[in-house]
């Protein structure tokens, strides 16, 4: 059956994923990348102690920030101003108005132990285009374990804290139509109605009138994601029922 275009992923979209394809397949067979991935820390070396919040100049010089930039052999921005100089770090950095909590500062550092091990697998071309993407498609979640290493092979979600894999048998949370569940093999998000068969609502009318849903996907999608998952639902009510008889 023909499914209509609009669900189909974007060149755009098709791109980045296929890049983050191309790392999942390049890094070393025997290691798993961080969770979460964020390449925005892959080379970095910026400290992560005594700088916090960072757009403060008593916490932190411009010229400090600019040494830093060099020193990672990043491009270093001529301006003078503060928030120009900030662009070129990570927004969980930016963003931080008290020191790193230990755990944050835990994910960094295994991100740049992580690249150090695999920098030559992966190569600075790759790095050098993944940050030209937008800050959330620049982390990436693996989740599929050892089942594998393809993108394509799996389910998949674009979401704010990043790209995130998922096994077959895992469909992701349904978030209005900002975060709709992408069948990679098919290179497509999955339509409302294929959403409401996961809910296990009878769209297609086998048991009785078909469940209706909104014919406005946006719509659809956030009526969905609200809902429970209809044999879920019958067997809490039915334990219910039984104890109640009891």
């Amino acid at each position: 059956r023909s499914v209509n275009k609009k669900y189909y992923l974007s060149d755009e979209e098709i791109r980045i994923l296929k890049h983050w394809n191309d790392f999942i397949q390049r890094i070393d067979p025997e290691m798993k990348p961080p969770s979460p991935t964020w390449s925005q820390d892959f080379g970095r070396t910026y400290p992560l102690d005594h700088i916090h919040p960072i757009s403060k100049q008593w916490r932190i010089t411009v010229k400090d920030l600019k040494n830093n930039l060099e020193k990672d052999d990043l491009y270093v921005p001529q301006s003078r101003l503060r928030k120009e100089v900030l662009k070129c770090f990570p927004p969980y950095i930016i963003s931080a108005k008290k020191p790193l909590p230990e755990w944050k500062k835990k994910f960094i550092i295994k991100n740049r132990l992580f690249w150090e091990k695999n920098q030559l697998l992966v190569n600075d071309e790759w790095l050098s285009t993944v940050r030209g993407f937008e800050q959330t498609y620049q982390k990436f979640e693996w989740q599929v374990g050892e089942e594998p290493r393809n993108i394509w092979k799996h389910m998949i979600q674009f979401r704010p804290s990043g790209i995130r894999v998922k096994r077959t048998n895992y469909i992701p949370a349904l978030v209005a139509i900002a975060q709709i569940p992408i069948i990679g093999w098919q290179k497509r998000r999955m339509t409302p109605k294929e959403c409401a068969r996961a809910q296990d609502f009878d769209v297609d009318g086998v048991i009785s009138d078909p469940y209706l849903i909104s014919h406005i996907d946006s719509n659809a999608y956030k009526q969905l994601g609200n809902a429970v998952n209809v044999k879920v639902v019958k067997l809490i009510f039915e334990s219910v029922e039984s104890y109640l008889e009891i």
